[in-house]
């Protein structure tokens, strides 16, 4: 019999317990987001627990989910998060309970998730976790740093991926695109945005000393999307445009006041627009959606931004940003609301958390003893691109909190090579050999190279 839980004056309203066997599902979606690309598939049985409850007083209703392994428990208890404006993604739930995990799942209070949580296991297995982890990317992220801050004996080990921080304004730099696209009267289409982002890497590719198709070196990369103005795109049916070039300078350099920049700007490499199918919600910061002859443009922006301005905002739920955000509105709004990560995320800025990472390290100079950022180059939100994406991240978690072995770097794997993800700021310097093996890489303060004085001359053929 499981107990219903009692912590800071909570109701339980209801408590369900379900066997589930020979659970499948489909989790593959979320096992690189969560760093678990080494865990079994296999199908899995567990006690589905659900807790719901209220905060006498509010009139709310809060749902936490708990997943109970019927056999080989490890022991561990791990939060599993959610991301955007949603606080758990179903398909993950599987992966904790696969690895032998408890997974926990809150849609409000991550206070009280982690207290309900543990409180469950206790009761169902009659002792506590041995340690305790959270696990999140994005939205997660966030969660993470919010727990790591606030909450802090609740997880032994946090792991925080792409956090979107700075939230007020991050979610309106991703729609600052669109501000462009209105201002200059040019919607690109995707192919064009594509080129520009490939020229990019091409020019900035082999800063760190390996052409790999990824910039490894963002702040190093001088690009000028003028640069690409002219280059044939599209399978040859157009050419870049100086209005796309445009709104991709003003992507990467970021809005700004009175010459200072107002928000973290997006590394070079990063997407602009994507040419594959997607559904209505593109995560993509200048999607456009066109014809079979890209013409006859529209803007698709982000949904996420949308349903901010509107309902955060503007605070209207008629409001239309496309036709009412230009500069100056934009810049009004933004004004009013005033780790490891990918370093070609296109939804949130890496520069934002290593921002966090140094403002952390400034006020507490022996934070590297419990706190450690990782940037993985080349990869995009939460997961894929062409970067080596950093598989062994929770494994390494585990081994730093069960047995002190704090991580040097991450094991980065992309589809044909691999790569030393480094603690920042340290990067990976090649050192000789097979480029395509992470052994011929070390850990560096540099890449030990020098850039030329004169910059744009290494890139004449845009």
């Amino acid at each position: 019999m499981i107990l219903h839980p009692e912590y800071n004056g909570l109701q339980v309203l209801k408590l369900q317990a379900e066997e589930v066997r020979s659970h499948t599902g489909d989790s593959s979606a979320f096992k690189a987001m969560y760093s678990m690309l080494n865990d079994t598939n296999a199908a899995i049985d567990f006690c589905n627990v659900t807790v719901t409850y209220t905060h006498p007083g509010t009139k709310d209703k809060i749902n936490v989910n708990v997943w109970l392994p019927l056999d080989g428990w490890n022991g561990k208890f791990m939060g599993m998060s959610g991301g955007g404006f949603l606080a758990g993604w179903p398909g993950s739930l599987a992966l904790a309970v696969a690895a032998g995990y408890l997974q926990n799942f809150a849609s409000v209070s991550l206070d009280d998730m982690a207290a309900i949580g543990k409180a469950v296991v206790r009761s169902y297995y009659g002792t506590a976790p041995r340690y305790s982890y959270w696990n999140g990317c994005s939205g997660g992220g966030r969660q993470g740093l919010m727990l790591a801050q606030r909450y802090p004996t609740h997880y032994d080990g946090i792991l925080a991926a792409a956090p979107a921080i700075g939230w007020s304004e991050v979610i309106l730099s991703i729609y600052w695109s669109h501000v462009s696209m209105r201002e200059i009267d040019y919607r690109p289409p995707p192919c064009e945005l594509v080129a520009i982002v490939e020229a990019s890497i091409e020019a900035c590719d082999e800063l760190d000393g390996v052409k790999d198709g990824v910039i490894s070196a963002p702040g190093l990369c001088r690009f000028d999307a003028t640069w690409a103005v002219g280059r044939s795109c599209c399978d040859g049916r157009r050419k870049v445009s100086r209005a796309a070039a445009q709104i991709a300078n003003e992507r990467f350099s970021g809005p700004s006041s009175d010459g200072l920049p107002l928000m973290a700007a997006w590394s070079h490499g990063t997407p602009l627009a994507s040419t594959r199918p997607f559904g209505e919600n593109p995560i993509h910061m200048a999607q456009t959606r066109c014809d079979e002859n890209d013409d006859h443009c529209a803007q698709v922006p982000f949904a996420l931004s949308i349903l901010w301005l509107k309902y955060w905002l503007a605070a209207d739920p008629d409001f239309d940003p496309l036709t009412s955000v230009g500069y100056e509105e934009f810049l009004a709004l933004l004004r009013k609301s005033r780790s490891w990560h990918g370093m070609a995320d296109q939804l949130l800025p890496v520069n934002g958390t290593s921002d966090y990472y140094k403002t952390v390290l400034l006020q507490e100079p022996r934070t590297k003893d419990y706190f450690r950022y990782f940037e993985a180059p080349g990869v995009e939100h939460c997961m894929g691109g062409p970067g080596a994406f950093p598989v062994n991240a929770l494994h390494a978690l585990e081994r730093w909190v069960e047995h002190g072995e704090a991580p040097g770097f991450l094991d980065g794997v992309a589809e044909t090579f691999s790569r030393k993800i480094c603690a920042y700021p340290l990067v990976a310097r090649y050192q000789g050999g097979d480029p395509n093996l992470a052994s011929s890489f070390g850990c560096a303060e540099d890449f030990g190279r020098k850039v030329d004085s004169d910059y744009s001359a290494r890139h004449e053929e845009l």
